[in-house]
């Protein structure tokens, strides 16, 4: 009946969901479903206030209901009582120090007013009843980037996986801050690991192949980045199959990787890197006039982008083919 009440909501169908919402309280007066069923029910007509006071009383009874938390947050920004809400969530912290959701959601609010200083005391906060909450380590680095402070969000990175060395999750973020500073052989350490304990992400092979292509290229490592990207040939995700293509044309496959270039760039042309690659494809064919074309696309591309590495590449590659 929840999953149907879910499906009449999409469609609108306020009394049909009402009509659910009032067997389920019929079945149980103090139903904390049905209260989060009404709750979504007066959101979904933006009856904000009323929506608010059910969302109060399903965390009363269930203050781990995190979508019922999430709801009241949005629906007392709709009535812009920031401050109000704010003061709910200093409170339902107070009374619930294990239910990490008040903590994310109160310190997404400092940052939308760019209030850092009191989004790190509120994760810090948090991360100090639970040293074990993945969540806040991720949320407190990226406040850290919000300001550029790359270094602090390193340092929070890596005090968690002091904590629990074997996180994926974690290893995978700050492999991908070290990336984009430039950071290789840190990132590639990283990427390794997650892989021998999970010889199956898919995100970590791309960017360990990647990496071994572009950074650490040797006709071992060519042969390494080769195996580990044969699963992409077919990849409807573009940087995979791009990952893929891209190792080939470094191993001379050029006649033969020209078409899934091609399509990697319709898929996505907007990535500069994707336009890049393209462009060297056909430098190396001496295909020169439509080399230029996707060349200087992908040094337009990086300079919005601010991916100086791909802008580099680029504008070398577009003095030697003059």
């Amino acid at each position: 009946m929840q999953a149907l009440a879910q499906v009449r909501l999409l469609k609108k169908d306020w009394l049909g969901t009402q009509s659910i919402v009032d067997t389920l309280l019929k079945a149980d007066k103090a139903s904390s479903e049905a209260s989060y069923l009404n709750a979504r029910l007066s959101q979904a007509q933006e009856h904000y206030a009323e929506a608010i006071e059910e969302y109060k009383k399903v965390l009363e009874t269930r203050p781990q209901f995190t979508r019922a938390l999430q709801g009241l947050a949005f629906c007392s920004m709709k009535l812009n009582q920031k401050d109000e809400l704010l003061a709910f969530l200093t409170e339902f912290n107070t009374k619930n120090p294990g239910q990490f959701a008040g903590y994310a959601i109160q310190s997404d609010i400092f940052v939308q007013d760019k209030a850092f200083d009191k989004a790190i005391t509120v994760l810090k906060e948090g991360l100090s009843i639970e040293p074990k909450w993945v969540g806040g380590y991720s949320a407190l680095a990226s406040v850290y980037l919000n300001q550029g402070e790359v270094d602090k969000a390193v340092s929070v990175y890596k005090e968690r996986l002091v904590i629990a060395p074997n996180n994926n999750g974690i290893s995978m973020q700050l492999a991908s801050l070290y990336e984009k500073n430039y950071k290789f052989s840190e990132a590639k350490e990283l990427y390794e690991g997650v892989l021998e304990r999970d010889k199956n992400i898919e995100l970590a092979i791309n960017n360990l192949a990647s990496l071994l292509t572009d950074q650490f290229r040797s006709d071992e490592n060519l042969k390494k980045a080769e195996a580990m990207t044969e699963r992409f040939k077919s990849s409807g995700q573009p940087y995979y199959l791009d990952s893929y293509a891209w190792v080939r044309v470094q191993l001379g496959e050029l006649d033969k990787t020209q078409f899934l270039l091609e399509r990697v760039v319709s898929l996505s042309p907007e990535v500069a890197v994707f336009n890049y690659h393209l462009g060297a494809l056909y430098a190396k064919q001496k295909k020169m006039v439509k080399a230029e074309k996707y060349l200087k696309v992908a040094k337009e591309l990086a300079e919005k982008q601010g991916d100086k590495e791909t802008g580099k590449k680029v504008a070398e590659l577009l003095v030697s083919s003059q």
